[in-house]
This record gives structure tokens, sequence and C-alpha cells, in this order.
């Protein structure tokens, strides 16, 4: 089973093909399939996937769909075909990759412009007016989305995917398998400004931005190039959607930033570290292995390995929860004040 995004592919038309596809058994007769749908839009020739929830099993049954994908614990009394897979939720990521819509194949675009010098390995694909500077170098089976521009000496490894509109400025280096979606921007300057009597300076940054492999990166989100050092996202890291990565930033491995998740300079984030939507951090922080940012929390200083984390500013989620309840007493306690007010004697002074 693929693990990571495999951007072209063939749809199973059989039963048994998709079984072997999936590394699952097949139980019943092979036949062809349809589309991969919900139990209550289903057809006859489509399928349907079973997925862990006990109540998933009986719309299974219920639906037209003469084959259903399952899991190895799951009871099944029933005349239609299934296919009985080891994990259903890698089996379901997979499914979705199979039926998916194909990608048209690019080919070279004669309105693209090229620069001579670049290097592009086999089966590369690039869009209409999409653009590759000097001196850059584009892996082989990766595929350039339309008006995208690839920078100066900027390098993609095997088997990426730059959807339409993507700007990768200069001095880039994206590892294996990379997936940037539409309107990202990597290499952008850092926010950085001296200010004089006369008005603001600005700062050059000079670095770089380096991603590692299998690395995943979210609609219109922004990664700024280091000062002098790269800015760095490691190994598996998935970025969501409208993110900033400040200069110097330096992500671990598969880290997660769910979307809208704003980093200051010079963070560091540990392995397996996950950033909940709209949280946002100062600069100069830490944030541990495995750490957990929830939703809408603003991080004033370094987060610790393995704690969960909530607020503004952010603080263990069991303290920002009690603080919470208290909050919501409020309320309460100022009726139970004015009642007290009532029936106490008035002191006089």
């Amino acid at each position: 089973m693929h693990l990571q995004p495999i951007h072209i592919s063939q749809k199973p038309q059989t039963r048994l093909e998709l079984a072997r596809v999936l590394g699952g058994a097949l139980h019943g007769a092979d036949g062809q399939i349809g589309r991969l749908a919900d139990p209550e839009a289903a057809l006859a020739d489509d399928v349907v996937c079973v997925l862990r929830e006990k109540k998933a099993l009986q719309p299974a049954l219920d639906s037209l769909a003469q084959t259903l994908i399952v899991g190895q614990s799951t009871a099944l009394e029933t005349t239609k075909t299934f296919i009985r897979v080891a994990d259903v939720d890698l089996a379901w990521l997979e499914l979705l990759r199979l039926f998916r819509l194909p990608l048209e194949a690019l080919d070279i675009d004669s309105s693209a412009k090229i620069h001579p010098s670049v290097v592009l390995g086999a089966g590369v694909q690039v869009g209409a007016f999409a653009v590759i500077a000097q001196g850059a170098n584009i892996g082989a089976g990766s595929i350039i989305g339309a008006h995208s521009l690839i920078g100066e000496r900027s390098v993609l490894g095997q088997g990426c995917l730059i959807h339409e509109r993507v700007t990768i400025r200069h001095d880039c280096f994206l590892g294996n398998g990379v997936l940037v979606q539409s309107g990202a921007v990597i290499g952008a300057d850092g926010f950085g400004f001296h200010r004089t009597e006369a008005g603001y300076v600005r700062q050059e940054q000079i670095g770089a931005v380096e991603i590692a492999n299998h690395v995943e990166i979210g609609a219109n989100t922004v990664i700024d190039r280091g000062t002098l050092e790269p800015t760095r996202i490691g190994r598996g890291t998935k970025i969501g959607p409208n993110c900033v990565v400040a200069h110097n930033d330096q992500l671990g491995n598969n880290v997660i930033l769910i979307g809208a998740v704003g980093l200051t300079g010079s963070v560091i984030i540990e392995d397996d570290a996950v950033l909940w939507g709209q949280t946002g951090t100062t600069g100069h922080l830490r944030i541990g292995r495995g750490a957990v940012l929830t939703a809408q929390s603003g991080l004033s200083k370094d987060l610790p390995a393995g704690e969960v984390w909530r607020g503004s500013p952010a603080q263990p989620i069991k303290e920002q929860l009690r603080m919470e309840a208290q909050l919501r007493r409020l309320e309460d306690y100022e009726k139970r004040l004015k009642q007290l007010e009532q029936v106490s004697p008035k002191v006089v002074p």
C-alpha cells in the first residue's frame, strides 16, 4: 500500500484487482467495479468502505452496493462480495487515491518558459505558462502546475507535485515526494526591519529553505527563507492552508500544522508535535517532541515535550480548563452576591 501520494494512477477495474492493490482478501465472486460511494448513493457496481464505527455496517449492508471493504474484526454475514483488509483506515486513504479523478498528463506545455540550463529528470511534466529559472533542477516524475514559478538554482526531488500558481523562489531545496498546494510561496523574504529616525531599514534574508522528503504544504501557506542558515521543514511534516512559517524556523519530522498557524521567527518545533488551527507563537520558542497546542491558542513560552496546552496565553490544559470553569461561574457568583446584599443589614459607617 502506498504511504505517499502517487500523482497519476489507474483505478482498478475489477474486485480482484482492487483486493490486490489493497493487500486484502477477496470473499466472493470477481466482477467489474464502478465508483467509490457512500451507502446512501451507491449503485450495484459501486464500492462501499465500512469504517471502524459499528453504525457504519448496517447502512452498507442495506445499500445497493455489492462490493464492501471491511476490516479484520468486522463480523459479517452477507451475500455481498467483500474484501477484508488488515487496516481499514489505511485502506480508506488508498481508496480515495485510487478513485479520484486522474490528473491530466501535462507533458511540457509549449507556453512554459524553461531556461536552457535547467536539468529536467525523466518524465517531468510542466503546465501552461510555468517558469523554471536558470540553474534549477527538477527530479524525475515531478509535476509543475500551470503558472507556477521555480526560481534560480532551486532543486526539486523526484515525484514532487507542485500545483497551479505556486511560487518557489531562488535557492530552495525540496526533497522527494513533496506536495505543494496552489498559492503557496516558498522562499519569501522574512519580515525584518530596523527602526531609525529616518524610517525603517530592511534586513535582507540571504538564507534558503530546505524541505525534506514527503512534506505537504497547504494552499496559500508562506515559508520564509532564513536570514543566514536555512529555514527547515523535516521529513513527513504536513502544513495546512494559510500558515506562516517565518525565517529561521526549524520544524522536525512528522510535525502537523493544521491550518492558519502563525509561527514567528526562530521557532523550533520538535518531532511529532501538533499545532491546531489558528494558533500562534512569539519568536525564539521551543515546542517539545509530541507536544500539542490546541486551537486558537497563543504561545509565549516554551512548551515542554508531550504536554497539551491551551488558551492565550497558552498554559497546561488542565489549568486552562479550570480557569475557564471559574469564569463561567462568575455570573452565578454575581447573582448570589446581589442576593446576599439584599438580605444583609446595611452597615452604617
